[in-house]
């Protein structure tokens, strides 16, 4: 389930030698998460949150695995566009998820408790 997002752009306008007037983006910065629950109230073995933050052309994604409970991955890469309300899901998706077994259709059963 993809959940929200944020993103911000800060621009001044600037007036040009031929009088018009310019609007330059100065700094963009998003957000954006993902549920991946098989299903609601029920632990299933690849259960967790993705997430993705960036500001101006660099991103972060962080993976945080819910089952088994695990510690987070996190990486960074740069981007060729600035990310914007309009394209964070899909960025979300493209760098972050790629790849990953999240919630699929088919169920998993849990690992064995060892003792």
């Amino acid at each position: 389930v993809l959940h929200a997002g944020g993103g911000q752009r800060h621009s001044t306008k600037e007036i040009l030698p031929d009088g018009t007037v310019a609007r330059r983006v100065i700094e963009t910065s998003c957000d954006f998460n993902a549920e991946c629950i098989h299903k609601q109230g029920e632990d299933t073995l690849g259960d967790g949150f993705v997430e993705i933050e960036c500001k101006g052309l660099l991103c972060t994604c962080t993976l945080s695995p819910l089952v088994p409970k695990a510690a987070d991955t996190i990486f960074s890469f740069t981007t060729e566009e600035p990310c914007s309300l309009d394209n964070a899901a899909q960025m979300l998706q493209k760098h972050c998820m790629l790849g990953m077994e999240f919630a699929s259709s088919k169920k998993r059963p849990l690992p064995e408790k060892s003792e």
